[in-house]
């Protein structure tokens, strides 16, 4: 078979871009949106130069795509325990006043119920009192309360972009996903 009888495939990729998918695990060295909704507008959890604030994302079929790095927080731990969520240097933290960061490390444990979609911490590590993150629509801002609300995790994925610019010469050629060919 002559080379000029192969098809030749040129593909324009644009590239990468990051997603954050639900999901109902919390992991240290991962990253995380924390929202209120898993599914049409929702608010994500904001450090705002060091304040509790909400900022606006969309949700559709489950993903965020985003490249707002006041809304990503890193889970910090080891092994499976989370001892905190950090953004941009700040630690975020639970007490009885709510919701807030740190400049420094907690190193209390975080914890996620996926079924309930609960987030927790202790203010202290000697405190008996379970804080819950949750959204005030009153307020239209996160806070912490000993009051259960609904948040769901967006775990970051590098996610690839579709293929916009194929060029098939000759014009019909038969490819099969997954498949190497020359």
């Amino acid at each position: 078979m002559l080379m000029s009888a192969l098809p030749m495939v040129t593909l324009a990729a644009e590239g990468q871009t990051t997603a954050y998918i639900l999901t109902d695990t919390l992991e240290p060295g991962k990253n995380y949106i924390i929202a209120n909704k898993n599914d049409g507008e929702a608010y994500a959890l904001t450090n705002n130069d060091g304040s509790i604030a909400a900022t606006s994302v969309e949700v559709s079929d489950g993903v965020i795509y985003t490249d707002n790095e006041d809304i990503i927080f890193t889970a910090v731990g080891s092994d499976t325990s989370v001892t905190d969520l950090v953004n941009n240097g700040r630690y975020l933290a639970v007490s009885s006043s709510g919701a807030s960061f740190n400049s420094s490390e907690r190193n209390i444990a975080w914890t996620y119920n996926g079924d309930t979609h609960r987030l927790s911490s202790k203010s202290s590590s000697t405190s008996t009192t379970t804080r819950y993150i949750r959204y005030s629509a009153t307020n239209s801002n996160f806070t912490a309360s000993s009051s259960q609300g609904d948040i769901y995790l967006f775990e970051e994925v590098t996610a690839l972009v579709p293929v916009t610019g194929v060029t098939v010469s000759p014009t019909t050629a038969t490819v099969e996903a997954g498949k190497t060919t020359t």
